[in-house]
Parts: C-alpha cells; structure tokens; sequence
C-alpha cells in the first residue's frame, strides 16, 4: 500500500512494517469512506496529529534519562495511540461525548486484536494496550512509564497545534466568559476538569491549563515553558475579555506551573 499517511523516517526506523500497513489501512478507509470534506480533513489532521506525537516522542525520550526506556515500544505507542481515533470520523466528530466513542478505549482494543509478534519485536503487549488505553484519560494513578511518556508526548503535540485546538473549540460554540466556581476550584486544586463542565471558551482554557498539573516528567514540562503555552493560555484568556480579576487568578496558578521547572 502506498504510505501517503505515515511515509516518515522515525516511524519507518522504529515501528515495523506490518504495524504501519495495518494502521495506514485503517486511516485510508475511514479517509476514503468519509462522505465530506471535513471528514477528510480530520483524518489527515489526526494522521499528521500521530507523526507529530511521534517526533515528540522520539524528542522527549532522550531526555528523560534517569529510565531505561525500549524506545522502538514507545515509538509505537506514540504511532497507536489515536487509532480509535479515526472510526470517529464516520459520527462527524472527534469529541468523545458527542460520539459515544471512547477513542482510548477503542484503540486499545483494535491494538489488542492486532495480529502482530510482540514478543518477537522485543516489546510488551500488556503495557503498550495499557499505555493507549490511559493515554487521553484526567489522570493516571498506574506505574507504567510508557502511559505517563505517551500522555506527555500526546499533550506536547496538542499543544503545538494551539490554533487548530482553538478552532476547535469555537467550531464547539464554546464562548463565554463565565465559570462555574468547581473549575475554579478543580484548577487550584491541581486536579483534572471534567470534559463535561466545560461550557464557555473561558472554561476550555482553564481546562487546558488544568493540564499542566499532570504532566509527568520534568524533561515535558520544560518544553512546554519552551513553547511558551503559559502565555498562549493567559492571552487566549485576555483576548476572551474575562475580568481583570479572573486573569491575575489565572496568572498566579500559571506561575506556579513555571516555578515547577
């Protein structure tokens, strides 16, 4: 099959063939049985969504030396983690909720129905299901490295797309710059915000500043100050018009975040 999702050297170097032709299957028959335009677009942005999650990945890995890592197993956590992602696109969105898709979930189990030599490839097929099954979920309480390594590589590469996750979320009709005092409270409480109280773009920032809180390695924490995500959260915010007071209330728990690094 012709690679025109994941023709790229660090998923060639590390992922083995039969992975990747699996997966390009699955991509270019949702790509292709899609009836719309915006279907066809997300699942290249999700395909290009994985590729950067993978060069995130590879990035991160290297400086998260103080464990001894199987880097060809995490690199295919990284290329798997979003496969059930992409039957999503048939329901017209990407979200959970709307979907009644838990895309976590899903790809853990198409993952576990692969039919692939694990043992034989030098990985464990136990903590790579694990690792997407927890992926994308508020918090992880487990010890599998790979799940907190693919959680932090996964919210790098979100991150990264700042514009697209913005239009995103005005394409949900979050606007708005009210917030229910419990996300206030769960963000100060370095706790994860429930998808379901987001309801204005000013909660959608907070809930994207909630994740900071659970990031994993320090190696990920400072390419997010890198990035400069404290700034895009607070002038997202700014630009959304909410009060002086809820701003300086989001600048100080920000800072705090950037005292951590």
């Amino acid at each position: 099959m012709n690679k025109k999702f994941f023709d790229d050297p660090t998923v060639k170097k590390w992922v083995p063939v039969e992975i990747v032709d699996w997966l390009e299957k699955i991509v270019a028959e949702n790509f292709r049985d899609t009836d719309n335009k915006w279907g066809r677009w997300k699942v290249k942005y999700k395909a290009d969504h994985t590729l950067k999650v993978v060069g995130w990945g590879e990035k991160i890995i290297k400086k998260i030396g103080e464990i001894d890592w199987n880097k060809r197993q995490a690199i295919i956590i990284c290329f798997l983690h979003d496969a059930g992602r992409f039957p999503q696109v048939k329901q017209n969105s990407y979200s959970d909720i709307d979907t009644g898709i838990d895309h976590a979930s899903l790809g853990a189990m198409m993952t576990a129905k692969l039919v692939f030599n694990w043992k034989k490839a030098g990985c464990n097929k136990a903590e790579i299901i694990e690792a997407i099954m927890w992926h994308s979920r508020k918090e992880y309480l487990g010890k599998n490295q790979y799940a907190k390594f693919i959680r932090d590589a996964d919210k790098l590469a979100c991150f990264e797309d700042w514009v697209e996750m913005e239009k995103d979320a005005d394409g949900r009709k979050l606007i708005g710059v009210g917030v229910n005092p419990l996300v206030w409270a769960k963000l100060e409480a370095k706790k994860p915000i429930d998808n379901n109280l987001v309801t204005t773009k000013a909660e959608w920032v907070l809930n994207i500043a909630s994740w900071l809180w659970n990031i994993n390695f320090s190696a990920t924490r400072k390419e997010v100050i890198k990035m400069g995500i404290n700034k895009t959260l607070l002038d997202t915010f700014i630009k959304n018009k909410n009060p002086e007071k809820d701003v300086e209330r989001l600048r100080r728990n920000l800072k705090e975040f950037k005292a951590l690094t």
